[in-house]
């Protein structure tokens, strides 16, 4: 097989397999010799950079889950402070019923008082 023909097969299989592990054997000392060592340093290169990209988005997947954790949390937080909102403002109308009903019994008791000669 020519060196050519060599590289050719080389760079059909990475594109085929989307390999970047294959590695390209030393051809001769001729002018295509150095293509060997920078196909196999281009490729190693670029299997450091996407390596990078899947770990860079890892922790941007990690991240928006703990995020989402997060404001689920919020969330809960904030119905429990509804409901108890809900619930002293629940409170707060029997108060004031109460304290009204109170007001009536003691201007009733006032009135049955002062029908009274004393």
């Amino acid at each position: 097989m020519t060196p050519i023909n060599y590289i050719r097969g080389q760079l059909t299989s990475i594109q085929k397999n989307s390999d970047l592990t294959v590695t390209f054997n030393k051809l001769d000392n001729d002018e295509l010799g150095p293509f060997s060592t920078s196909f196999n340093d281009l490729f190693s290169h670029l299997r450091g950079i996407l390596i990078g990209v899947v770990n860079a988005a890892n922790t941007v997947s990690d991240s928006a889950q703990e995020q989402s954790s997060v404001a689920e949390s919020i969330n809960r937080s904030i119905i429990a402070i509804s409901d108890i909102a809900m619930h002293s403002t629940a409170s707060a109308l029997e108060l004031a019923q109460s304290i009204d009903k109170l007001t009536d019994l003691a201007t009733t008791m006032r009135q049955q008082v002062n029908t009274f000669k004393l």
